[in-house]
């Protein structure tokens, strides 16, 4: 099975790529030396994929109909809550992360973002 989901990790990475949408980058937090430093940002990472309005499924306390739902290929890193995601230079705050699936070999990334 493991080949399975690798081939549809590419499969999954040539559309997202095909049906890119603006210009879109995952820039992770980076801390300091100290924990109390303030965190700065990491190298930027761009993203192929798709941006849309959050779907009702998604909708909570904390995703409001406001915010974006970005689907994303895999892009070399994790990433996480305490990163940012720029779309076409707006800088959006992340505020959840799921993969896809929700276990094993990851196909790509569904992020919710601050709109």
């Amino acid at each position: 099975m493991p080949d399975f989901y690798a081939d549809m990790q590419a499969v999954a990475s040539e559309m997202l790529a095909e049906f890119n949408q603006g210009v879109m980058t995952y820039i992770p937090l980076v801390g300091g030396t100290n924990d109390w430093d303030p965190k700065t940002d990491g190298t930027p990472v761009t993203l192929a994929g798709t941006a849309r309005g959050v779907q009702t499924k998604y909708l909570t306390d904390l995703i409001t109909q406001t915010d974006l739902q970005i689907t994303a290929a895999v892009f070399g890193t994790v990433p996480t809550n305490a990163g940012v995601v720029t779309i076409d230079g707006v800088r959006r705050q992340v505020i959840m992360v799921e993969q896809i699936p929700a276990a094993g070999t990851v196909v790509a990334w569904r992020l919710f973002v601050k709109g």
